[in-house]
């Protein structure tokens, strides 16, 4: 009996059962063998058994928006621009070329650099959201896969400071890609701002072989580099909002300084906000090595403030490396951390999951009212642990006075830079609402506004500008749909002693908004209580999707942003002890 016998159907499955048994380049395999099967997997209309072949490797990618568009009441279907062969088959030549840069210097991956960093932040921006009756995400543990063995090592020696690579095999093809990526304005570019979109997502991923130096070694040296690009007193501006954000020489601001009468166009700046984490990162990591180096209880003053800031920062660092279940729910660890609503308690929060489900709209057979009254869609009262860092202030005005740039080489760089780090715990409630104020052009225009300014012309074929277009429009009305939360601090339940009294001598108060593509802004400002005045500001951009485990990255700065005000960086991410009910 002939194998071609079978009916076409049940060759399909055949096909997509190799798929879900873990080996999707099977099928590819299978049409290299005859006409027959070559032409069954490349029939157009055979359009299901990609669908099928994509699912067993990666979620439905209209997961995430189906959400926001069921919440905004929309009526836009993103599966009918959605070509399952074409992006199923874009994931398999990454993971195929990413993995090839781990064992040569295969130039493939470079030269498809486009696609593949797009296909990269697709993975990292589209997964799916944790909901409570939801499992792990396929396509988190296919992007934790991909990057179990670190960036390709050209990235890495750009993050590391690493300029001579002359041991580098001169093949042919590599020395273009390496005088690009190593140069300072790739950043300025979209390729570069793709990459370092994924690098504040995923963060920074050493790169495990011989040629490169060990895993610690390597995250010292990011955390150099990236310390030359955060304490630079010049960074805070007018025209960043006084946050990590883009120059926008257009933007009207309003009565505020930090808030623009058109929030979405006000875009992350990723290069900074992922140097602000890598710097973080590395010193939880080595306040924790610190710390168990020491004899003493989990309370350390002053690296832990509090009797549980050793336990969330430990719990932290364990769920970003994806080693344990935090708060007892696994689906959390690794990347699946970045998905909307992966936050302890996200989802148990006061109209959170009606809201945005629109489950009561289902129960009353109508849409509700246009939330004049705000809800928590960003996941804000709970108990969050903070990490604020600086450096002192006659070593940081010295390290300004140097004027030593990130871009300089590794042995260029003042490699004795400290810094303190505070990590207590706070609690946050909201206040109120407020609505934003809707941008005078027509919403259906919004995402012709948006685009994120660049000095690089670039070339997209329809498809993907008529996916960019749509996913701008959506995340662009979110900005004006969603209402701006209100929110104060509250003493952590268990705080006593000196950290009681520092706690009720200052408080925090601030707002969360949404702003360009989907991004999550926390403004915040520390008062002095006994001074009877504001004493910093703090600005902020949610890592992954709405409501994340993962926290939020920033940096803040003196309040009045006078020239030679100090700087630091600072990380929340969601406590991992019970969100506290009010």
């Amino acid at each position: 009996m002939s194998l071609f016998t079978l009916p076409v159907e049940l060759l399909e499955h055949i096909l997509v059962h190799c798929a879900y048994e873990g080996h999707p380049e099977s099928i590819f395999r299978a049409s290299q063998t005859c006409t027959t099967l070559r032409d069954l997997v490349y029939n157009p209309s055979v359009e299901l058994l990609w669908r099928e072949a994509y699912l067993s490797t990666l979620d439905d990618p209209n997961g995430p928006r189906g959400i926001l568009v069921r919440f905004l009441d929309w009526k836009h279907d993103y599966s009918e621009e959605f070509c399952w062969k074409k992006n199923f088959i874009a994931m398999l030549v990454l993971r195929k070329e990413w993995k090839a840069t781990h064992f040569s210097l295969d130039t493939a991956f470079y030269e498809n650099l486009q696609q593949n960093l797009r296909s990269l932040l697709s993975l990292t921006m589209d997964l799916p959201p944790l909901l409570p009756d939801r499992d792990t995400s396929r396509r988190a543990v296919f992007l934790d896969n991909l990057l179990a063995n670190g960036l390709p090592e050209l990235f890495v020696h750009k993050l590391i400071g690493k300029r001579d690579l002359s041991e580098w095999v001169n093949s042919e093809g590599v020395e273009d890609f390496r005088s690009k990526i190593l140069a300072p304005s790739w950043e300025e570019w979209p390729l570069g701002r793709l990459f370092y979109q994924v690098l504040f997502h995923t963060s920074f991923r050493p790169f495990v072989a011989w040629s490169c130096p060990d895993v610690e070694t390597q995250r010292d040296l990011a955390r150099t580099v990236a310390r030359h690009r955060v304490y630079s007193m010049l960074y805070p501006s007018r025209l960043r909002c006084w946050g990590p954000f883009l120059r926008c020489t257009h933007m009207t601001l309003a009565g505020n300084p930090t808030q623009p009468t058109r929030p979405h166009e006000l875009f992350p700046d990723y290069p900074f906000l992922s140097a602000a984490r890598i710097v973080v990162e590395a010193n939880l990591r080595s306040i924790l090595q610190l710390d168990s180096e020491v004899e003493t209880s989990a309370q350390v003053y002053p690296l832990f403030s509090h009797p549980y800031a050793r336990r969330d920062v430990y719990e932290f660092i364990q769920r970003i490396d994806g080693k344990t279940s935090v708060g007892g729910d696994s689906r959390a660890d690794g990347l699946n951390a970045l998905r909307m609503g992966s936050g302890s308690g996200f989802w148990d929060g006061e109209q959170t999951k009606t809201r945005w489900l629109r489950e009561r709209d289902e129960a009353e057979g109508k849409r509700s009212d246009s939330d004049e009254d705000g809800w928590d869609w960003a996941g804000v009262e709970g108990i969050w642990a903070r990490a604020v860092c600086w450096m002192d202030y006659q070593d940081l005005l010295y390290h300004n006075l140097s004027a030593i740039s990130p871009h300089s080489s590794s042995d260029q760089l003042n490699h004795n830079m400290r810094e303190t780090c505070r990590i207590s715990s706070t609690t946050f409630k909201i206040t109120g609402y407020s609505q934003p104020e809707q941008p005078s052009i027509p919403s259906s225009k919004i995402s012709d506004h948006s685009e994120e300014p660049s000095p690089e012309e670039g070339s997209q074929d329809s498809e993907e500008e008529s996916k960019s277009e749509s996913t701008s429009t959506l995340f662009d009305t979110l900005v004006y749909a969603l209402p701006i939360i209100h929110f104060s601090d509250q003493p952590a339940p268990g705080t006593t002693g000196f950290e009681a009294q520092v706690q009720a001598s200052r408080s925090i108060r601030g707002t969360v908004r949404m702003i360009s593509g989907g991004a999550v802004r926390w403004s915040m400002t520390s008062r002095d209580n006994l001074a009877g005045e504001d004493e910093w500001a703090m600005e902020g951009v949610q890592i992954g999707g709405i409501g994340s485990a993962l926290g939020v990255v920033g940096m803040w700065t003196g309040v009045d942003h006078g020239r030679g005000e100090p700087i630091g960086e600072l990380l929340s991410p969601v406590s991992c002890e019970e969100v506290a009910s009010f």
